[in-house]
């Protein structure tokens, strides 16, 4: 049956169905991503974003490896251990592609990539939810067009964990049908580490209890099993990224508590 079932969602129709969108979704930055001297610079791209992939790009080509420290910011704060600069997110290959250079326009692409991974998932998610070939490609437009995805440009966490959530609705579904440890469910933790890796983990947090409602039709018992792999799998997934962070949240916790918060002076008077 999982051989039939695979056979059928890889139609060629579906295929050149799902690259036909992945251009399409990228056709409201048609001119700007054909210039080479235009960006996004505002709000956050400005201030945070782009600084911070400019201390990434700069170590990953000069030295081999992502950085462990940003000295810029606050007198020195940990790089590797900060979820916001998305150290390790996949997408950062964009940045070596363009160079140090081109950096600006290397996050037009940045961005308007994302529209085309959250509508192709978006496409496949529908198909999986019985929709009509048409109709989920233009479902799948309008989710990756939506206003709400274009206001998160500026805040390319939130827009890299959008991506993903499609992607990862899709392989869950798709787990619910099959024993608890599938290919399915090892795809549905990495969507949901890929929400850690963008830098947004509170939207994973999310995704993870909505997934566990959807699995609670399969019974408590069930559920839970798969829920309890699911996390196993996420953790596993990200580790990379999520032990760095707890290793220095756990050092400031050290050093906030090592602190004075009054003087010997105050105490006595």
């Amino acid at each position: 049956m999982d051989k039939m079932r695979f056979k059928m969602e890889v139609k060629p129709d579906r295929i050149f169905l799902a690259m036909v969108l992945a251009i399409t979704s990228l056709l409201p930055y048609t001119f700007i991503l054909l210039d080479s001297d235009s960006s996004f610079l505002y709000r956050d791209l400005t201030n945070v974003f782009i600084p911070a992939k400019a201390i990434w790009l700069r170590a990953v080509q000069n030295f081999g490896y992502v950085p462990h420290w940003n000295p810029y910011l606050s007198g020195g704060l940990p790089y590797l251990a900060d979820l916001g600069h998305a150290p390790l997110y996949p997408m950062n290959f964009i940045f070596l592609l363009f160079g140090f250079d081109r950096l600006p326009h290397a996050v037009v692409w940045f961005v308007a990539l994302h529209h085309a991974i959250l509508a192709v998932g978006a496409f496949f998610l529908f198909l999986e939810l019985k929709c009509e070939k048409n109709t989920s490609f233009f479902l799948s437009l309008a989710c990756a067009w939506c206003g709400s995805i274009f206001s998160t440009m500026s805040f390319c966490h939130e827009i890299g964990a959008f991506a993903a959530l499609p992607w990862f609705f899709l392989f869950s579904l798709r787990a619910s049908r099959k024993a608890i440890f599938s290919l399915d469910q090892a795809l549905a933790s990495m969507a949901l580490a890929w929400q850690i890796y963008a830098g947004n983990p509170q939207f994973a947090y999310i995704s993870g209890i909505f997934s566990l409602i959807l699995l609670w039709r399969d019974g408590k018992g069930r559920s839970l099993g798969r829920f309890f792999v699911l996390i196993f799998l996420t953790v596993l997934a990200s580790a990379p990224q999520i032990l760095p962070t707890l290793a220095a949240l756990s050092s400031f916790r050290r050093e906030y508590e090592d602190l004075p918060l009054r003087s010997e002076e105050h105490t006595s008077e």
